[in-house]
């Protein structure tokens, strides 16, 4: 008797739902949700690319971390999807792993404090001697998060 190992069922269904999946890193507002969802996302996108008008200088935290982390990402997710084509981990669980890391390399970014510093009369109006750019309440850095989602 002859067993067929043909496993190309399985592989054809896992690249399927890897098609079907993606994942959302960022800030994740909603526009149609309250105002403390759109408002944190206009804080953050100011930010991250300054507002000459009102004075706000660039400090990416997004976009810089991807690429000073870009080939490290993309290891990483070949890497999961390897998994997940062997069945070793479910695409959720793979790209959760890939989000949940670039979320938290976002949050170090910002705590290692974007140039230009703040100045001093920032800092004054701040008070408390808070001098970190992006870090105030801690509101920001907390919204940074990652979503799996089915596109």
């Amino acid at each position: 008797m002859i067993e067929d190992k043909n496993n190309s069922d399985k592989f054809i269904r896992r690249l399927r739902e890897l098609k079907d999946k993606a994942v959302d890193i960022g800030i994740m507002g909603d526009a149609n949700r309250d105002y403390s969802d759109r408002d944190i996302v206009l804080i953050a996108a100011v930010h991250e690319f300054g507002s000459p008008k009102r004075r706000i200088p660039e400090r990416s935290f997004l976009r810089s971390n991807f690429d000073d982390n870009y080939d490290r990402y993309a290891d990483m997710l070949m890497n999961r999807i390897e998994d997940v084509l062997d069945g070793a981990i479910s695409v959720n669980d793979a790209l959760s792993l890939v989000g949940q890391t670039v979320a938290q390399d976002t949050q170090m970014t910002i705590r290692r404090v974007i140039p230009p510093p703040l100045k001093e009369a920032t800092i004054k109006r701040k008070g408390k001697g808070k001098t970190t750019p992006l870090i105030d309440t801690g509101r920001l850095i907390g919204s940074i998060t990652y979503e799996v989602k089915d596109v």
